[in-house]
């Protein structure tokens, strides 16, 4: 029996509650309409088959009856996207982001080595990331959409702002798509800012990246970062690297950086983005299946996952505008990247690496054009603190 009593949020299909089974803490994704189905069965398909400390555990599903769910493992920090976009008063430092940015890469690196055909997620950003243990271990969730790499891949799914541009450009496309997702994640991460917030529309966002315009270039960020963050988002997949070095770069990377342990201030727990209902309290037990029915049972113990070592936009591929509108440095600082305060939505975005370690006079560059490869002059701006919450020792890894 899962006795469901508090709604969370809506995930990518159905709603989430929070619940109980067998004395223990989990989340209950339930389908609520019939297009839903697909993306459920999809789910439970691919997240049957994984099993890693930083993918959200499955314990079992409700795939007859009344009501379809699936029981996955709970996470009580929410996501990644809340913590950064809607969580004003929260502050972490370099140490946690790159531990975030680490984990994600491990969970993603094990997806593209399932053998004998690799795992795509196809929809990775920081929404589909959560938190635990004091929003110090990362979860990688939703595999709605996730996919087994074939020989012909050229359907459109993800969402705009962290979508590889051969995979709404209708090309064939590989599991460097996810490698391209991570880049700009990345570059969210650090700087705390929504990845082309200020270009509105899905459509003019892969306008955008269609003509090879990415976020811009950080300030005082170190080599081994930049050059890395460039290469995961290059257009050309084929020079993007495998996320099995990307995971090599970022272990060397920690190797450098202390206080990933250390809390998180302001930090909340059991605050999944921002949006829960209320108590529902009640007995579903027409929600629930019989025990039997479910795949994983619960691990012996007491962490909700078992570690191993190992909003889409479906836009279709030529419905560009004509054009994309010129934008214009704002020069007004932001207190908190979220939600926009500018008049127009177009808007240059602050270049802040990390709240912890604040530039006291953001500086404003336009988007880094992906063929440009000189860094953006930052010679006559006096405000450029090149130790802004980067260490001085990670300018030296390469």
């Amino acid at each position: 029996m899962i006795s469901i009593f508090l709604r969370y949020t809506a995930g990518s299909f159905g709603v989430v509650y929070k619940a109980v089974w067998r004395e223990l803490m989990v989340a209950v994704k339930k389908v609520e309409t019939e297009s839903e189905v697909n993306e459920f069965y999809n789910e439970v398909q691919q997240l049957a088959k994984v099993q890693h400390e930083n993918i959200i555990h499955l314990y079992g599903a409700c795939t007859s009856g009344l009501y379809k769910c699936l029981v996955i493992e709970f996470a009580d920090g929410g996501s990644l996207y809340h913590l950064l976009h809607n969580s004003p008063n929260t502050q972490y430092n370099l140490a946690h982001g790159i531990s975030w940015l680490f984990q994600c890469a491990k969970a993603v690196s094990y997806l593209h080595s399932i053998q004998p055909r690799p795992l795509l997620h196809r929809d990775l950003k920081p929404p589909n990331l959560l938190l635990t243990k004091g929003a110090k271990v990362l979860k990688v969730c939703d595999f709605g959409t996730a996919c087994e790499l074939s020989t012909i891949m050229s359907d459109n799914r993800g969402s705009a702002a962290w979508m590889a541009p051969e995979v709404f450009e209708g090309k064939l496309y590989t599991e460097k798509c996810d490698v391209y997702s991570w880049g700009i994640i990345l570059w969210e991460v650090v700087t705390r800012r929504v990845p082309f917030e200020d270009l509105g529309l899905a459509v003019r966002i892969m306008w955008a990246v269609h003509q090879r315009q990415r976020p811009p270039l950080i300030t005082g960020c170190p080599k081994l970062l930049e050059t890395l963050m460039k290469r995961c988002w290059d257009h050309n997949q084929a020079r993007r690297p495998r996320m099995e070095e990307v995971v090599e770069k970022m272990c060397l990377v920690t190797r450098f950086l202390k206080g990933a342990d250390e809390p998180i201030n302001s930090y909340r727990s059991a605050c999944i983005d921002g949006s829960s209902a209320g108590h529902t309290s009640r007995d579903v037990s027409e929600l629930s299946c019989s025990t039997e029915d479910l795949l994983h049972p619960p691990p012996p113990s007491s962490s909700c996952c078992s570690s191993t070592n190992s909003t889409h936009n479906h836009l279709h591929p030529h419905s560009f505008p004509n054009s994309h509108p010129h934008t214009q440095p704002n020069p007004t600082a932001l207190p908190h990247p979220h939600p926009d305060p500018f008049s127009s939505p177009y808007h240059q975005p602050q270049l802040n690496p990390l709240p912890l370690h604040p530039l006291q006079h953001p500086h404003y560059h336009h988007h880094y054009h992906h063929q440009q490869q000189s860094h953006i002059n930052n010679s006559n701006n006096n405000n450029i603190n090149n130790n802004a919450g980067f260490p001085a020792v990670l300018n030296e890894v390469s």
